[in-house]
């Protein structure tokens, strides 16, 4: 079929493909725009604020450790109230994650953000019932729950 057209024709019929090339790799390039622009919306309003909130809960959780320890070695049952704040601290904040925008965006997040609520719900209710009692020296008590760490 090519060898009927004219070198003219030739010439046009090349420079449609190179049009139709040009075309379909700014189409190529504007759909890759907008999913890295969809990207950008999700790193912005889901990712940088939940690093935040996890660092927050990090360092909170950190401090909560260290007011039982500091109950348990001072005989400070005062520090057990210190403790709880902290722990509330560290549980309003993973229940701001959960609420963040987009995260449904990323697969997982909202249950491991739930799990991790959860999870240190149950340990602040435990740890508030057994360093109550080591921090009056209550080890007797412990022994009673089966506890095999008294």
């Amino acid at each position: 079929m090519m060898k009927k057209l004219s070198i003219f024709q030739k010439i046009w019929f090349s420079v449609g493909i190179l049009v139709l090339g040009c075309l379909a790799t700014m189409g190529i390039g504007f759909v890759a725009s907008v999913n890295t622009g969809d990207d950008i919306t999700t790193i912005i309003q889901f990712s940088l604020p939940s690093s935040k909130y996890s660092m927050k809960a990090k360092v909170a959780f950190g401090e909560q450790l260290k007011c039982y320890t500091d109950a348990v070695l001072l005989a400070d049952p005062e520090k057990l109230t210190l403790a709880q704040e902290k722990a509330d601290e560290v549980q309003e904040t993973l229940d701001n994650m959960m609420l963040l925008p987009r995260i449904d965006r990323e697969p997982g997040a909202a249950e491991s953000f739930q799990k991790a609520a959860a999870d240190h719900k149950a340990y602040t209710d435990e740890a508030q019932i057994v360093y109550a009692a080591l921090s009056k020296g209550d080890k007797i008590g412990l022994r009673r729950r089966g506890d095999r760490t008294a």
